[in-house]
């Protein structure tokens, strides 16, 4: 009865594509406007735990904005062009608190 039930396990496991190696992007949110596209997910492993990812492109240009723990909301203010990243508490990754920068791209500026 054990070996059935690892065989069926381990088939679900196989076919579901959850791997450490190939994981999929889970997303909280997806903003596109006309000069900026914001995805804010995280990775699906088999442990469940990722910290979540923010990447913006903009005229060709993917940069990866924050990787923390804490993220709460993405917004865009298109009248600023200006990308609002709210946190529960400082950002933070893995229980570490993290710098966050503001970057200057082409009609777009990153504001924490």
């Amino acid at each position: 009865m054990k070996k059935i039930i690892l065989f069926i396990f381990t088939i679900l496991i196989i076919f579901s594509g959850c791997s450490l190696i190939n994981s999929k992007r889970l997303y909280f949110k997806y903003i596109k406007t006309a000069n900026i596209e914001i995805e804010w997910f995280y990775y699906s492993y088999l442990t469940s735990y990722s910290p979540n990812y923010i990447i913006a492109t903009c005229e060709n240009k993917i940069d990866t904005i924050c990787i923390s723990n804490n993220i709460i909301d993405v917004n865009i203010n298109l009248r600023d062009s200006l990308v609002q990243i709210t946190f529960n508490g400082s950002p933070c990754l893995n229980g570490e608190k993290i710098k966050l920068f503001v970057i200057h791209l082409p009609l777009l500026t990153y504001s924490i």
